[in-house]
C-alpha cells in the first residue's frame, strides 16, 4: 500500500515535534542542546503541518 506523501510529511513533522517537546518539557532531565536547536528549526513547520490536516481530512481514504 502506498502512503501519500503529504500524510507522511504531516505525521513526521508532528511526531518529531512532540518527541522533542517532551524532551524539552520543564521538570524533565535537561535535554541536550542539539535537541533544543532541532526543535527551534522544526517549530516554524508545525503550523503548516497542522494546516495539512484540513487538506487531508477531505481525502476519502483518510
Amino acid at each position: 500500500m502506498t502512503v501519500p506523501v503529504l500524510w507522511t510529511l504531516h505525521h513526521a513533522i508532528v511526531g518529531r515535534g512532540l518527541s522533542l517537546h517532551a524532551a524539552l518539557t520543564p521538570g524533565r532531565v535537561l535535554a541536550p542542546a542539539d535537541r533544543a536547536a532541532e526543535y527551534e528549526r522544526l517549530e516554524p513547520l508545525f503550523a503548516p503541518a497542522e494546516r495539512l490536516v484540513t487538506l487531508l481530512s477531505h481525502v476519502p481514504s483518510f
